[in-house]
């Protein structure tokens, strides 16, 4: 074999692999910026929601003082914006629970729309069971 020949694939393998590992990198890093995104989205969902079933769970989150006025009704609204938000960057599931949760505002539908948000941020299903999850009063 001529040592031409095999530097020069050296040189062709060492330029491809590093243009891969540049497009995986950049691909995770955008990964991660989106997942970043949701998480902070979907926190945001959850203390909308909290707030949409019960009025006096905005004492437990640092919420701003002019929201301190609204009414349940203002919080189910800020939970149908989110849902048409979620629409361009939620899975199927997570939209499917998000609906149901709107159309039937109870603890219940409030667990399963978390769930499903964990399992699309972390991939993570969780064992526990809707009685288990739920805080007692």
């Amino acid at each position: 074999m001529d040592y031409t020949t095999i530097i020069t694939a050296l040189g062709l393998g060492g330029v491809i692999g590093a243009l891969v590992k540049h497009w995986l990198d950049n691909k995770q890093k955008l990964n991660t910026q989106l997942n970043q995104i949701n998480e902070e989205k979907y926190r945001i969902l959850l203390i909308h929601m909290s707030c949409a079933l019960d009025i006096n769970n905005r004492k437990y989150f640092s919420i701003k003082k002019d929201y301190e006025t609204d009414t349940q009704e203002y919080y189910i609204n800020c939970v149908k914006e989110y849902y048409y938000n979620t629409l361009l960057y939620s899975p199927d599931f997570v939209v499917r629970n998000l609906k149901k949760f709107i159309e039937n505002p109870n603890k219940e539908n409030y667990i399963n729309v978390a769930k499903s948000m964990r399992t699309d941020l972390w991939g993570k299903k969780t064992k526990l069971t809707i009685d288990e999850l739920l805080l007692k009063n």
